[in-house]
């Protein structure tokens, strides 16, 4: 146990210096916010690798500083269970800030709301390839603001494990492009949990369709998917399609979260509570079901019975 995470905690000294991509960094989908905090006094470390084969391209004179993969990470921090700030290493050669305050806590009948920005940079034309990689962008992707909301349907009804996310928002969030600029900067995502610790994960980000996977595979530490810029499979064509920024990719990365930090008994007890509370749910999910079964066993009898004494 205890070599495990030396494991975690040399994992996160290390691979800040030399991780890199823009799928599941300064957001908590895949490319997009959601409307959720990070709890009071917790971090999270995210990094990942995108990779994408467009060889072709590279030889091309334009584009031969294009790395063929690129690497890289974001940190952020909760504070008061109402501010999550953060920053994240975009590139080879500029770092970025982000934040995100919770207008609305979610309720069992309300969503989640939040506010947030994204891209705190000096440079107009930053992206995971560098600080002027989006040179061919007519709209600024720096200081990308942002409005969210998510709700999680499980609430309602528990027998549908989805989270769904919409929000509006600007720089990055809004596209040039014949098929992405009646968007006008809206952005959604859905979240399925098909079994314990899984997340399968759609988005739009206002530009691209993203599809993806997250698995928890212990309380604090995840492992993630994504397929980025699916839409470019269906042979989309406008004058910047062979730009190395505008492929398809795929991406890996994991997310290690530590805390609290401050109140930290607090936090274990409600922790606990929350575990009883989804061993009840299960519990009580399975009543309903065995209910449901007889009831139907019930009406198949009374059905038998009137069609006899017919």
């Amino acid at each position: 146990m205890r070599g495990k995470k030396y494991l975690q905690i040399l994992l996160l000294v290390i691979v800040p210096a030399i991780l890199y991509s823009g799928p599941f960094i300064q957001g908590n989908e895949i490319e997009i916010p959601n409307a959720y905090i990070l709890p009071n006094s917790y971090i999270q470390f995210s990094s990942a690798v995108s990779l994408y084969n467009q060889d072709h391209l590279l030889t091309q004179q334009e584009f031969k500083t294009f790395p063929k993969y690129t690497f890289g990470a974001d940190l952020k921090i909760g504070l008061l269970n109402w501010v999550e700030l953060g920053f994240a290493f975009l590139g080879t050669d500029v770092w970025s800030g982000f934040g995100k305050i919770r207008l609305l806590r979610e309720s069992g009948t309300l969503p989640a709301v939040a506010i947030g920005i994204q891209n705190i940079s000096p440079y107009k034309r930053l992206s995971q390839y560098g600080k002027n990689s989006m040179t061919y962008y007519k709209i600024a992707q720096n200081f990308s603001m942002y409005g969210v909301i998510s709700k999680d349907l499980s609430y309602i009804f528990p027998s549908i494990p989805v989270t769904l996310t919409l929000g509006i928002g600007t720089g990055r969030f809004q596209g040039e492009r014949e098929r992405s600029e009646p968007w006008h900067g809206i952005f959604t995502g859905v979240e399925i949990r098909p079994i314990r610790n899984l997340k399968v994960i759609s988005d739009i980000d206002g530009k691209d369709w993203n599809l993806g996977a997250v698995y928890r595979v212990t309380y604090n530490w995840e492992v993630m998917f994504a397929w980025t810029e699916i839409e470019q499979t269906f042979g989309v064509n406008y004058v910047h399609r062979n730009v190395p920024t505008e492929q398809q990719k795929i991406q890996l990365g994991f997310r290690l979260t530590y805390g609290p930090f401050f109140g930290a008994e607090i936090q274990q007890r409600r922790q606990r509570e929350f575990e009883i509370m989804r061993s009840y749910e299960e519990e009580l999910e399975e009543i309903r079901r065995r209910r449901e079964e007889a009831e139907e066993e019930l009406r198949r009898l009374r059905r038998i019975l009137e069609q006899s004494g017919g």
